[in-house]
């Protein structure tokens, strides 16, 4: 069992008290337990045909429908037909209400069995502790989880999307935050009647342990993701080429790094071990041809000066 902190993540919120039944107090940090769906993720584009060649995100822009202003707005809520502004001080109010859920988290214990009736909801978060006490506190519970199913814990706290219960669950050792939705928000359950046989939901259920398979997450990828990201990297531009004499700063391992370096090297090496090409000899400028009439002109002549 192993509290290390994930690696190539930040946590969420670090220093955050996870409190017992009020009794036991373990500093956790919080890491997100899954990641969005970025490669299903699709923005609006334009590809007018002032700019077909370079097609643009679309900018959202808050505009009042009356005034046409696009800046200077305060919150609000919207009650009926009509609309009720909230002050500023009542905001930070209730905002301040919401920064006392997110040093700690107050669990308290209950029935599993009743607690697995709540809806669940939203994202699931994964806890971990420091070497040390932490550490220690942290395994033990985790132990004790596995071993008292019937048990199970529910707290209140705040994440970016504001207050709302938790349930403190144990997988592989590790402790996992998974969100419920508020009971004010849950409808009302849908009531489906019939009368059905004890007989029948024994041969249903014999029916189901012949069909049983193993599980296979893999089963479960999203093949829409899949099939945008193939069409994608195929149309993406691709990296230019490094530069000779430069190390590509893309690589990230110390390996890869090495590697790099090494095949640069050896291209450098190879390069100066062939023989150069034979330089063609200098070609000789021709002599001036010297006339007669110019080299007579060039010897000075004295003139007897007559008596």
């Amino acid at each position: 069992m192993s509290t290390e902190t994930p690696k190539a993540r930040r946590p969420i919120r670090s220093g955050v008290q996870l409190v017992i039944a009020g009794m036991v107090s373990i500093p956790v940090s919080i890491f997100s337990a899954q990641d969005t769906d970025s490669d299903g993720d699709l923005t609006n584009v334009c590809t007018a045909e002032a700019h077909a060649d370079r097609p643009s995100t679309i900018r959202q822009v808050y505009r009042c429908p009356i005034c046409e202003v696009e800046s200077g707005f305060v919150k609000g809520k919207k009650v009926d037909d009509g609309l009720v502004v909230i002050p500023k001080e009542i905001i930070e109010k209730a905002e301040a209400a919401t920064a006392e859920l997110k040093g700690s988290i107050q669990m308290s214990v209950h029935d599993a069995t009743e607690v697995n009736q709540m809806m669940p909801s939203g994202k699931s978060y994964y806890l971990t502790a420091k070497a040390g006490p932490a550490a220690e506190s942290y395994v033990a519970l985790a132990k004790l989880m596995e071993q008292r199913p019937d048990l199970t814990f529910v707290g209140q706290h705040a994440m970016k999307g504001g207050p709302a219960p938790y349930q403190l669950i144990v997988a592989d050792g590790t402790l996992v935050l998974r969100q419920m939705a508020r009971p004010d928000l849950v409808r009302e359950r849908p009531q489906v009647d019939g009368d059905v046989s004890e007989l029948k939901v024994q041969q249903f259920s014999a029916v189901l342990d012949m069909l049983k398979t193993n599980y296979d997450p893999t089963s479960f990828l999203s093949e829409r993701s899949k099939v945008l990201t193939e069409y994608v990297s195929q149309q993406a531009p691709q990296a230019p080429a490094a530069a000779p004499g430069t190390v590509d700063t893309s690589i990230t391992s110390l390996e890869d790094q090495l590697a790099a370096v090494l095949a640069q090297a050896q291209a450098q090496s190879q390069a100066a071990a062939e023989p150069a090409a034979p330089a063609k000899p200098a070609r000789k400028r021709a002599a001036k041809k010297t006339t007669t009439a110019s080299a007579l002109k060039a010897v000075p002549t004295k003139v007897k000066a007559s008596a």
